[in-house]
């Protein structure tokens, strides 16, 4: 585990429900196409404002922001974008990835009340080199029960939260 310090939002509440409905609509029902007609619908606009959480290292195979941000952004200059990304190593390369992008960085988790806490995060192992998927690189959590015994509800797949676990 990592030991990353946490954003106290203090009444995080309302925000945490939004997340959770999000996320759990999202896990099952949201696709590509969805996220790909937001941003359509976000590079008509005159301006508008992103917050990702969990920023990873921005340029993946899996990240359609970045490209779009790289992409509408400089026509965009009201627009605000803020990316959190907790882990130092992502976040180094975070930094790198949008180096001259007028977006803010932020290294810190999101909970609900400020200060230290451990991470679960994978640790210095190749997930392809086992088998697995090298998003599983791009998991972390403040909560070691929502990468353990939660994992099914999620992504159903006993073998690829093992190996999680064992090399967390």
């Amino acid at each position: 585990m990592d030991h990353h310090e946490a954003l106290g939002a203090g009444n995080v509440t309302a925000a945490e429900r939004s997340i959770r409905r999000m996320l759990g609509r999202g896990r099952q029902r949201m696709r590509r196409r969805p996220f790909e007609r937001l941003l359509r619908t976000m590079a008509a606009q005159g301006e508008f404002s992103v917050v990702q959480i969990g920023a990873f290292t921005g340029n993946t195979g899996n990240d359609p922001l970045f490209t779009f941000l790289q992409r509408h952004l400089p026509g965009h200059p009201r627009s605000r974008v803020v990316l959190v990304e907790p882990i130092s190593k992502h976040f180094e390369e975070l930094q790198r990835a949008y180096d001259g992008m007028p977006v803010t960085l932020l290294q810190c988790a999101v909970a609900e009340t400020p200060g230290y806490r451990d991470m679960l995060t994978l640790g210095e192992v190749d997930p392809a080199a086992y088998g697995f998927p090298d998003w599983l690189h791009q998991l972390s959590s403040l909560d070691a029960d929502r990468m353990g015994s939660r994992w099914d509800s999620y992504e159903q797949d006993a073998r690829a939260a093992a190996f999680y676990m064992d090399h967390s």
